[in-house]
């Protein structure tokens, strides 16, 4: 009995702290174009090369900066909550991609024939077109098999401003 109570904390914690970790602790009522990502070095800082000093790639940073806490590091999301992106036929459709990570998106989708309807913001206006580039082709490369890349000025014409 012991045993399984316990188990049953550690469940709720590790489900608790998955969910919790999704915010981004900004204050009550600050909005997404106020929020400034952690202090990067001068190589990591947007809008600069797609490799960083040590030859890392920019949308590698950029997903684990901002895109890693929700859609997690192996792009299997969270099942019910947020959706994978590995294997996921939402990232064959080049501009709703574009238009999702630059404006966000709300509204029910299906994913792997499951409905996922939380809200994704988009991206913060501290990352530049440049940015959101490398991260949308760090993504496709990584788990939309190469379908397709984009170009920073793909991304002007379809973020909002």
């Amino acid at each position: 009995m012991r045993q399984s109570t316990l188990l049953i904390a550690v469940c709720i914690v590790l489900v608790c702290t998955a969910l919790g970790s999704c915010t981004t602790d900004k204050p009550k009522g600050e909005s997404d174009d106020s929020y400034t990502p952690q202090p990067m070095s001068r190589a990591e800082e947007p809008g600069n090369a797609d490799k960083d000093a040590a030859g890392v790639d920019r949308g590698q940073k950029v997903f684990k900066q901002y895109c890693i806490t929700c859609h997690m590091a192996n792009g299997q999301g969270l099942s019910g909550v947020y959706p994978p992106l590995a294997g996921s036929e939402f990232l064959d459709d080049k501009q709703k991609t574009i238009s999702a990570v630059a404006n966000g998106l709300s509204g029910e989708i299906i994913v792997k024939g499951k409905k996922y309807s939380n809200v994704m913001p988009p991206i913060p206006g501290s990352y530049s077109n440049a940015d959101i580039a490398a991260v949308v082709n760090y993504v496709m490369k990584k788990f939309g098999g190469e379908a397709w890349t984009t170009t920073e000025a793909e991304i002007a014409a379809i973020r909002k401003k």
